[in-house]
């Protein structure tokens, strides 16, 4: 059994101004994403803040919305990873890493749906800082982010 100090006020004060500052990260996430994705599943399935020396790595898990075509799919997605990341690393000077998980029910050639991880996109502050993030686009997203996966479902040709 491991006996911590009591905190200190101090301590105290900067523990509720991490909470507040991940609620605003938060709420902004759900402001950008909204509530539901057009499948009627709720949009965002997780939001995952983790800090250490006062940065934060975000990581976002959410439904997609569904289109008629495969590269509707992608470009909806670079288009909600163009402007997370553009809001995120704009506004918080704290975030040093953001990923981004897109999610769909795929059917597969025997009718079967299955919930599928479409997409895997992350990008670090270093990253960001080199970029005119204002310019950012959703074409630019594949090249330009730390890593990419899309899933073969949605990848097109």
């Amino acid at each position: 059994c491991t006996v911590q100090p009591p905190q200190t006020e101090d301590d105290q004060v900067e523990d509720n101004q991490e909470i507040k500052l991940e609620q605003q990260i938060e709420t902004d996430i759900r402001n950008m994403l909204g509530e539901t994705a057009n499948t009627g599943l709720v949009r965002i399935r997780e939001i995952e803040i983790s800090t250490s020396n006062n940065m934060y790595v975000v990581s976002i898990f959410y439904n997609a919305n569904q289109e008629d075509k495969d590269e509707l799919i992608r470009y909806n997605v670079h288009k909600d990873a163009a402007d997370i990341y553009r809001e995120l690393f704009t506004n918080y000077d704290a975030i040093k890493e953001i990923n981004i998980y897109a999610h769909l029910p795929i059917t597969d050639v025997y009718d079967n749906v299955r919930d599928t991880r479409i997409t895997g996109i992350t990008m670090r502050k270093e990253t960001a800082d080199k970029l005119y993030l204002n310019l950012l686009t959703p074409d630019d997203i594949p090249n330009l982010v730390d890593e990419y996966f899309i899933d073969n479902s949605i990848r097109g040709n």
